[in-house]
């Protein structure tokens, strides 16, 4: 876990290996997943907040980069002849749903009909160039709680074509990874703190 305290937030950054836990019997092996969760605590109203999970500004020769999202899942896969890499976390829907959760301000339910008229919305998703996305998130106010979950899966190439498996390992909410992160008290003990 890393930790940033500063006058107008505190911002954690919790990291961990994780298990999706994809039926076998329908879900093909993942080579490996790791889930972070970034939680904000606003101490002052923000106007804006941007996370990212980026890519390497150059893929390896023969890979290709797409935008692969859907159902709450805003996402991104890249792959090559023998490698599939997604990245997803919450779209602009799942992030006005996770207020209903206790997982972002309440009144962020209320911005639902900004996610299909992007016309006046300066909050949501950025695929960019499709090396890596970047969640703006609707104003804070002193006191908001908000998690933003993003999870990284790969799998060899051929498999992942035939079952879609790091797409669907890609999915969980928040609070599913905190649960798992808090299942695991002597990782967290050990982790560094930034302050």
């Amino acid at each position: 876990m890393a930790r940033w305290v500063r006058p107008a937030a505190q911002v954690e950054l919790l990291l961990t290996p994780f298990d999706p836990d994809l039926d076998p019997g329908h879900w093909e092996p993942l080579t490996g997943c790791r889930a972070a969760v970034w939680r904000i605590d606003a101490l002052a109203p923000l106007g804006r907040v941007k996370f990212s999970a980026g890519l390497p500004a150059r893929l390896p020769e023969g890979a290709d980069a797409g935008w692969d999202g859907g159902q709450a899942l805003a996402a991104i896969t890249v792959e090559d002849a023998t490698t599939r890499l997604t990245v997803g976390g919450d779209d602009e829907e799942a992030i006005c749903c996770a207020a209903f959760e206790g997982e972002a301000p309440r009144r962020w339910a209320a911005l639902r009909g900004e996610v299909y008229d992007r016309s006046f919305s300066t909050w949501g998703v950025d695929f960019g160039d499709h090396h890596g996305m970047s969640w703006t998130l609707p104003p804070l106010e002193a006191g908001d709680h908000c998690e933003l979950p993003v999870v990284a899966a790969w799998a060899p190439a051929e498999a992942a074509e035939r079952c879609g498996n790091t797409w669907q390992a890609v999915m969980p909410s928040s609070k599913m990874l905190l649960a798992h992160v808090t299942a695991l008290p002597a990782q967290r003990a050990d982790a560094p703190h930034a302050d």
